[in-house]
């Protein structure tokens, strides 16, 4: 599917959405707005019935296109952890790996959270637990070796993080298993 940077007026993006296109937005906030709006235009229009707008957050979107892909897929998919499933596996990572140093974390729920978090930017920003940069600081070593095992657990128990959904979902169309809309407006994205 090819991307192409359009500038579109939101009365466009409007069109678009009555015209079937999925619009997949950086937030929550934008996408209740896009779909308010859409909504009164309809009334405007006179309209007393029409379908639901297909304007979702990029979370949203993800999860819901990997679901999707889930069903159709011939092998089994990842199961995508929640959020409080995800940083009950930090946990229990940090925990081992506080007994296996024998030192004491004073907030371990705290610390996965913030493990979770640094996860995320680390896969959105699409950065490399190889990078040597990674030892070269304390903590950033021990998120590290955190996340060297929280992605092996994962493997091994079919699971993966929300964070992981667009590496996920990346090879799925060649295989038949993802199936993309014909028109994919990426909208509030800078």
């Amino acid at each position: 599917m090819p991307i192409s940077r359009i500038p579109m007026t939101r009365s466009e993006l409007l069109d678009a959405l009555a015209d079937g296109a999925v619009v997949a937005t950086g937030n929550a906030r934008l996408a209740r707005s896009l779909a308010a709006e859409f909504d009164r235009r309809m009334l405007e229009r006179g309209r007393a019935a029409w379908r639901t707008p297909a304007v979702l957050p990029w979370s949203a979107w993800l999860l819901e296109t990997y679901a999707a892909a889930a069903s159709r897929s011939a092998a089994p998919l990842p199961r995508i952890l929640s959020a409080e499933q995800e940083e009950q596996v930090w946990a229990a990572v940090i925990r081992e790996d506080e007994a296996r140093l024998q030192q004491a974390l004073l907030r371990i729920d705290a610390t996965a959270r913030r493990a979770r978090a640094a996860w995320q930017l680390l896969r959105e920003w699409r950065l490399d637990l190889a990078d040597g940069r990674f030892g070269e600081h304390e903590d950033a070593a021990a998120f590290r070796r955190w996340a060297l095992r929280f992605r092996a657990l994962g493997e091994r128990r079919g699971e993966a993080a929300e964070a992981d959904l667009p590496n996920l979902l990346q090879p799925l169309p060649d295989t038949g298993a993802g199936v993309l809309p014909p028109r994919l407006i990426l909208a509030g994205f800078y």
